[in-house]
């Protein structure tokens, strides 16, 4: 029972792999993690921008009630200019007008 041939597989304790196989490995381990760690962090970017979505639908409705209140007094100011320049009487007071 002399020493093991060089090479030998069956060397007392435990032989690591060559090299690259070893590089190999922590590569796919490090991969592996980083795609599961973007993964989470996309999903919670996905909920984020889900409620910013919601946001801002609920935003665009209230701007576009407040475009349509907008036009309605556009277009009574302009029935009342109208009136004004007939010369026709108009339900409009201005401040400190009695009537």
């Amino acid at each position: 029972m002399g020493k093991p041939a060089q090479g030998s597989h069956f060397a007392i304790g435990r032989k690591m792999g060559s090299p690259q196989i070893t590089v190999a490995f922590v590569v796919c381990v490090a991969f592996i993690i980083l795609i599961a760690g973007c993964e989470g962090e996309n999903l919670s970017d996905t909920k984020s921008n889900i409620e910013k979505s919601r946001l801002i639908a609920i935003e665009n409705i209230q701007l576009k009630e407040q475009l349509e209140q907008r036009d309605k007094e556009i277009e009574r100011q302009k029935e009342l200019l109208e009136k004004c320049l007939r010369g026709q009487p108009t339900d409009f007071q201005f401040y400190g007008e009695s009537t």
